[in-house]
C-alpha cells in the first residue's frame, strides 16, 4: 500500500455564494491591498476566475504535500465519518483555479502541505450534487465539523486505493479493540513480546484478508493506531 502524497484534496466545506460575494472577496482585496500582494499570478488568476461558471470556494483539509494551481482531478468521492463510500467514487473532473493562504487571506501559488486552507476549484460537468453535503459557510464562525462528512478529489484509481486504505485501517481499530487497545497509548505501553505478538497477528489479517504485502504490514498497524486516535477524539 503505497502512501499517497499530492495526488488528491480532501475538501471540508464549502462557503455560499453570498458570503462570498460579500465577505471573502471584499477581504481577499483589502489585505492585498494592505499587505502587498504575495503571489502576482495567484492574484492574476483570482481576478481572472474569482466567479468562474460551475466554480466554488472551499476551506479544505490538510494538504498531505505541496498542490500547485492548476492541478486536475478526474474524480470525486464522498466520506463521512472519516471514510470514502466505495459506491460514490465517480469520475467528475475538476481543476484548482487558485489557492488562498489562511492567514491574512490572499490569492497563493499552491497549497502549503501540512496547512488547512482556501481553495477555489471548477467542475467541467458542473457543480457535483454531493457538495451540498459539506458544511456550508455563511458568516464569521468556528466551523462544526463534528459530522465529519467530507469530499475527495483525485484520480479513481487513487480514490479507490485510499478507500480501500482506510477499510483496512478500521478493521485494524477493531481488532485491536478486540484484544483490550483502546486508545493510541495503550498499544506503546506494552512490552517488546506482546507488541510483536500483536503486530503478527495484524499482519495476518491484513495479507490473509485483505491481500496487503507483507512488507507493508508496519503501515497497516499506523493507519489503525491512526483511526484509533481519532475514535478518541
Amino acid at each position: 500500500m503505497e502512501r499517497k502524497t499530492g495526488d488528491y484534496l480532501v475538501l471540508i466545506a464549502r462557503y455560499s455564494p453570498a458570503f462570498v460575494e460579500q465577505e471573502l472577496v471584499p477581504e481577499i482585496e483589502q489585505n492585498c491591498e494592505r499587505f502587498g500582494i504575495y503571489f502576482p499570478t495567484a492574484y492574476d488568476a483570482f481576478q481572472k476566475n474569482q466567479f468562474a461558471a460551475d466554480s466554488m470556494y472551499f476551506h479544505h483539509s490538510y494538504a498531505v504535500a505541496d498542490i500547485s494551481i492548476g492541478q486536475k482531478y478526474e474524480a470525486i468521492a464522498y466520506s463521512k465519518g472519516g471514510k470514502i463510500q466505495a459506491d460514490s467514487i465517480q469520475k467528475w473532473s475538476s481543476k484548482v483555479l487558485c489557492f488562498f493562504t489562511n492567514f491574512r487571506t490572499q490569492p497563493s501559488n499552491q497549497a502549503m502541505r501540512g496547512h488547512h486552507e482556501l481553495s477555489l476549484i471548477q467542475f467541467r460537468e458542473g457543480l457535483p450534487p454531493m457538495l451540498n453535503e459539506l458544511a456550508e459557510v455563511t458568516e464569521r464562525k468556528p466551523l462544526d465539523l463534528s459530522e465529519r462528512k467530507d469530499v475527495y478529489l483525485g484520480s479513481e484509481r487513487d480514490l479507490r486505493e485510499l478507500s480501500r486504505r482506510q477499510e483496512v485501517a478500521e478493521a485494524t481499530a477493531e481488532l485491536l479493540k478486540s484484544i483490550g487497545i483502546i486508545h493510541e497509548k495503550d498499544y506503546y505501553a506494552l512490552d517488546e513480546a506482546r507488541v510483536s505478538e500483536i503486530n503478527g497477528t495484524i499482519k495476518k489479517m491484513a495479507v490473509e484478508r485483505y491481500g496487503v504485502e507483507e512488507e507493508d504490514a508496519q503501515e497497516v498497524l499506523q493507519d489503525g493506531l491512526f483511526a484509533l486516535h481519532l475514535r478518541d477524539r
